[in-house]
């Protein structure tokens, strides 16, 4: 029987290089929403950018219920799904008064939020 004895995995950077690569921004190039939301729904645009939503039950409802397909189909991912999401629905959505009103309703919540002293974003 072959005994197997796990060890440390030895590097060849330093300290310093990887301090440093990780000061670089390093933006993924598809996070950018290329497109234009309808004006009821840009909010969508700032709160798919912060993972605020995730942790928020009305926060994932008002992605998946965009399009509940597309919205399992990209792994829950909202900046895919914005910038996948037919224009048609979006319009849709859009005229629909019980989810402007509840986008609204989440963006406020998300707003006071960020502002608040003793959250990390103003740490």
């Amino acid at each position: 029987m072959t005994e197997c004895i796990m060890t440390e995995a030895s590097t060849d950077i330093s300290t310093q290089q990887a301090v440093s690569q990780q000061q670089e921004p390093n933006f993924r190039s598809d996070f950018e929403l290329k497109r234009t939301l309808p004006e009821e729904l840009q909010q969508l645009d700032a709160i798919s950018a912060n993972y605020f939503w995730s942790w928020r039950p009305d926060g994932v409802a008002l992605f998946r219920d965009l399009d509940p397909r597309l919205w399992d189909e990209y792994e829950q991912n909202p900046r895919l799904l914005l910038s996948q999401i037919d224009e048609f629905r979006l319009r849709q959505k859009a005229s629909v008064p019980a989810y402007v009103e509840r986008l609204g309703r989440f963006y406020d919540e998300f707003t006071e939020y960020l502002n608040r002293d003793d959250t990390i974003a103003n740490a």
